[in-house]
Order: structure tokens, then sequence, then C-alpha cells
């Protein structure tokens, strides 16, 4: 594996974290940015401390303890990448009701995840790098993850279809590429 994965994965957690902080400085009130902020952030985590951790031979931070933290960061992609397209769409009050019950949701998984090894049983060591060990409930978590995006995927193609502007037409068309092109990073867990 070499040092190519830890070097791209840490400069696109940087580059990730760059853009929301430029996105929430440009207008700090604006919810549409505060929630592109919170997917990014969701997004270096996952990145940054992934990067960390597979190749992390030092006793500052166990390996299994940056695989949580990393794992917390995708935990909260689908769900912020779902608050994101609710602001930005302006979508009705009944996605929102959606929102809070994928939101309790994942509180439930993230309390899994750091007081149970239901998501993750352990790290291999390899001489290479060090991978987690899944545990039996990583699969149904993967489904929900991609159940979450897939969902996302239809509403953003559907508001796509109905958007009157070409400006909305253009940046919804944009985000369905970006997000659709970007789903394919589930491989990675």
């Amino acid at each position: 594996m070499g040092m190519s994965f830890p070097i791209s994965a840490c400069s696109v957690s940087l580059g990730c974290l760059f853009i929301g902080f430029i996105v929430l400085f440009h207008n700090k009130k604006s919810t549409v940015n505060r929630a592109f902020f919170l997917f990014t952030l969701s997004v270096f985590v996952w990145l940054y401390f992934k990067s960390i951790y597979v190749y992390i031979h030092a006793d500052y931070l166990p390996p299994l303890l940056a695989e949580r933290i990393s794992y917390s960061g995708v935990l909260f992609i689908p769900i912020s990448f779902y608050y994101f397209l609710l602001k930005f769409l302006q979508l009705r009050e009944n996605k929102r009701i959606i929102f809070w019950l994928l939101f309790a949701v994942n509180i439930v998984w993230l309390l899994m995840l750091w007081l149970t090894s239901l998501l993750i049983e352990g790290i291999y060591k390899y001489k290479w790098a060090c991978y987690p060990k899944a545990g039996p409930l990583n699969y149904l978590f993967v489904i929900y993850f991609v159940s979450i995006f897939i969902y996302s995927l239809i509403i953003v193609y559907v508001s796509y279809k109905k958007a009157f502007s070409n400006k909305n037409k253009l940046q919804t068309k944009w985000i369905f590429v970006a997000s659709l092109v970007s789903f394919f990073a589930i491989g990675d867990f």
C-alpha cells in the first residue's frame, strides 16, 4: 500500500475541511452553509483519522481509538448529507421528521460504536498497516448507510427534474453528480 493512501486520504480530508470553512465563513448565518460545513466535517473526521490510524505504530493514539473516531465521522456522513439537502433544496416538513428519526438512529449507532464491539470488534495489525475487524452489526450499518445515501440521491434527482431556474437546475445537477461519484467511497469501510 505504501504511503500513497495516508497521504492522499489526509490531503482529501484537509481539502474537504478547507472547502467547508470557506463555505461557512462566506455566510455563517446561512443554514445551508452550516449544513454543508457539517457534511464536510464528517468527511474530514472519517478520512483524517483513517489516514492516521492505518499506519499508526505508536502508543500516542491506539489504532482502535483512531478507528472509532474515524467511524464516528462515517456514521454522520449520510445524515449530514441528508441535512444539507433538506436545507439546500428547501424540502418540506415531512422530510425533516425523517431527518430527526435518522438522527436518533445515528445516536444509537454511535453508542454501539463506542460502548460495544458490535460495529468494530478490533484491529487487524499487518506489517504494512492496521485495518478494522468488522463487528456483527457492521454489515447492517452499511445497509443503513447505503439506504440513506440512495434515498438522498433520489431526492436530489427529483429536485433536479422539478427545478425551475437554470441556476437551481445546474447546482442540483452538480450535487447529484458529485454525490454519485462519492457514493463509491463506501467500499472503503
